[in-house]
Order: C-alpha cells, then structure tokens, then sequence
C-alpha cells in the first residue's frame, strides 16, 4: 500500500509541475475541490493499478497482449522493439532501462490523472462497480488507437490534455531521447506520436472507468 500510495503521489507532483506550464492554477492546488478529486483519483488509481502494470508490462515489452485479453496486441506496443531495437527495456543498460521505464509509466499514468482532474464524473466514487477484467479488456483495444479516439476530447478541454502531453514530451522526454539514447528526428516524431497515444490511452482508461461507475453499460 505505501508503495502504490508512493507511485500515486509522484503523479501528482508531477502533473501540478506540468500544469503550471500551461495554464495558471492560481490557488487551485490548495482548494477544496482539489482535495476531493485528488480523493477520488486515487480511489480510481487504486482500483485500475494492478492490471494497469500488467499492460506497461506489454509496452516495456515483459508482457504478451493475451496477459489483458489480447493476444498480439504487443506488436504494436512495444515500446523497445519498435523503436529501440531491443525486445523489451530489460535488456537496455539498467541506466537507460530505468528512464525508459519510467518515461512509459509517468506517461500513461499522467494520462489518466489529467483525465481524473480535468474532468468531474458524479458516479466515479462507486468503483465497487467496476469490473476491473471487462473494463481492461474493452480498453484494450481502444488504447491502440487512444490518439485518434480522443482529439474531440482533448478539443472539449481547451486542448489542455494535449497540452499537457506536449509540455512533458518536449521538457522531459525528447531529452532523453536525444541525448541518452542517441534517437534521431524522424525516429523521435515516430516515438513522440506513440508517447501521445499512450498518454491519451490512460486518460480513455479514466474516462471508461466512469462511464462504468453508472448506470449505463460500455
């Protein structure tokens, strides 16, 4: 529990860094309303964390797709075979294999916490509902296309979602690419544009979430 609580907490820290990039929250942090989403975002991370790291699993390349439902889908996630040329992150240099782990979980994670603080849901608190296998596994799917699936919602937000992708890719990301992992520009887009669909793929998992929270089926 501590650790997850641990895991949880650097999210957070994160994201309030990442959001005074964008926007200004003023006293934001400090409010009431915050404190309750924050309560519920981790009521959320709780409930989807395990099975969350069977899927960045898939993405580091530790995983096979069948682990949530779908076989083969680590074709397309894998992370270190498409782009680094290695079949999973741990057969990197454990300097490398430590950032590139943390780029994919901070990433995706960031994701779903932008969802759970950018957007109010009046039944998230009932996660008692949610049956965590058929929820990753109607997920699944979607979260390979999580980009394309969620523009007009990214749009809906003042685009604050893409922008808060755009401002941790360019400030914490692309550096490591560049500089300890030598990746070159067209290669770095290819990465940049998967790293967005990650990100999008955690905020479609919160929103999923919610929607399962009610009354109404998936």
């Amino acid at each position: 529990m501590f650790q997850k609580t641990h895991e949880f907490e650097s999210i957070d820290i994160l994201y309030k860094d990442i959001i005074r990039t964008v926007t200004e929250p003023q006293n934001y942090f400090s409010s009431e309303e915050y404190h309750v989403l924050k309560q519920l975002a981790y009521m959320v991370f709780d409930k989807v964390k395990s099975k969350c790291d069977l899927f960045l699993g898939i993405v580091r390349g530790t995983n096979k797709g069948n682990e949530i439902g779908h076989p083969g889908i680590e074709r397309a996630m894998c992370f270190p075979s498409r782009f680094l040329k290695k079949p999973s992150t741990i057969d990197l240099p454990d300097t490398l294999r430590m950032l590139i782990d943390d780029v994919i979980d901070s990433t995706f994670y960031l994701g779903l916490i932008s969802h759970l603080y950018l957007h109010t849901f009046p039944t998230r608190s009932n996660v008692e509902r949610i049956d965590i296998d058929n929820l990753i596994y109607k997920w699944g799917l979607q979260a390979l296309i999580a980009d394309r699936l969620m523009k007009t919602y990214s749009k809906k937000a003042n685009d604050l979602p893409r922008r808060v992708f755009e401002s941790y890719y360019y400030s914490k990301i692309e550096p490591i690419l560049k500089k300890q992992l030598k990746v070159g520009f067209w290669i770095r887009g290819q990465c940049r544009s998967y790293l967005r669909n990650l990100f999008f793929s955690g905020a479609r998992l919160g929103m999923l979430f919610d929607l399962m929270t009610s009354e109404y089926s998936l």
